[in-house]
Parts: C-alpha cells; sequence; structure tokens
C-alpha cells in the first residue's frame, strides 16, 4: 500500500538534451527520494527512466523476466 505525502520537485539538472529531476516524497511515514532521468525531444522533454535508491530503475524493472 502506498501513503504519499510532502511530495516535492527539486530543482533540474539540464545538460544539453539531457536533464536530471529530483523527486522527494514520504511513502507511509517513510521518506524517499527518486530521479527522473528526461531526455528532451524538439521542444518537448520526455522520461527517460526513472531511478530509485535501492539501486533499481524502471528500465531494469521493466526488463526483468515474469515468472
Amino acid at each position: 500500500d502506498f501513503l504519499l505525502s510532502n511530495f516535492a520537485v527539486g530543482k533540474p539538472v539540464i545538460r544539453q538534451s539531457k536533464a536530471t529531476v529530483p523527486v522527494t516524497f514520504r511513502n507511509a511515514g517513510r521518506r524517499e527520494k527518486i530521479v527522473f532521468r528526461m531526455n528532451k525531444t524538439g521542444a518537448s522533454w520526455k522520461v527517460e527512466n526513472i531511478v530509485y535508491t535501492n539501486g533499481w530503475d524502471l528500465i531494469k524493472i521493466l526488463s526483468e523476466p515474469l515468472d
């Protein structure tokens, strides 16, 4: 279950067509941080990946074989 609060988007770090955006929040009272990796395509920024503090990232999670 998720009980999210204190959601905050940090200052992006932009380098050419790449950016990282830190996001912090509380989940059931525990402080969490994730980092959005963004890629600029044309005039739009799109999410390239989401990195979690435990070392996992969204691409890795979605690439895992199903049991």
